[in-house]
């Protein structure tokens, strides 16, 4: 075999092997899959099938607004929900969880981008004449390393997911404190209403 077939094998597989890996490089569609459900059931035919009307599920906005506590008009219930919310270190540690998971997720996305490095420097100098010479000088480095194997793509989508996670919690952990309160403070009030009817009763 001649140097210069033996030059053209080499860069074709030299190229082969780019492409190949190229390839590798587009990551994974970590995106959850689309489920059908039912919206609705009804009986069918004699032998009591059931029949669904299969839709995907679409993202709907909550029919419950977010305060929905104002809606019973109470002013000292809503302070004692912002108070329990002020004052609850579950809920303090999510949000902290939550600005931590942010930063973790801009640092991971880091790597996607160009590094740029500059400096720069200046100096004078009297060379006797009585008159001072200035110099300065400055220089800008950029490089850049491709993500062959689609790791750094991953570990920024794991970590927005994780951050997304994170603030979900929290919406999860803010709920079911508003709605322990709620509950704790109408059962204060029908208490009190007890124990005011209960001289009249008897």
């Amino acid at each position: 075999m001649t140097k210069r077939r033996l030059l053209t094998v080499t860069i074709g597989l030299a190229l082969a092997l780019g492409s190949g890996l190229a390839g590798c490089a587009s990551g994974v569609d970590t995106l959850p899959p689309t489920v059908a459900v039912p919206t609705g059931w009804a009986n069918g035919g004699t032998d009591g099938a059931m029949q669904a009307d299969l839709l995907p599920v679409a993202a709907t906005e909550p029919s419950v607004p977010a305060e929905w506590w104002e809606e019973f008009g109470s002013r000292e219930l809503a302070r004692l929900i912002a108070e329990a919310r002020r004052n609850n270190p579950d809920l303090s540690a999510s949000a902290r969880r939550i600005a931590q998971g942010t930063a973790r997720a801009r640092a991971a996305g880091a790597g996607l981008y160009p590094t740029l490095e500059g400096s720069g420097g200046g100096s004078r100098r009297w060379p006797g004449e009585g008159t001072a010479r200035n110099s300065f000088q400055g220089g800008l480095d950029a490089s850049y390393e491709i993500d062959l194997w689609g790791v750094n793509r991953a570990n920024l989508d794991a970590a927005e997911t994780l951050s997304l996670a994170n603030a979900f919690d929290q919406a999860a952990l803010s709920l079911s404190l508003d709605a322990e309160v709620a509950t704790t403070y109408f059962q204060y009030l029908n208490l009190h209403d007890r124990l005011e009817n209960a001289p009249r009763i008897l």
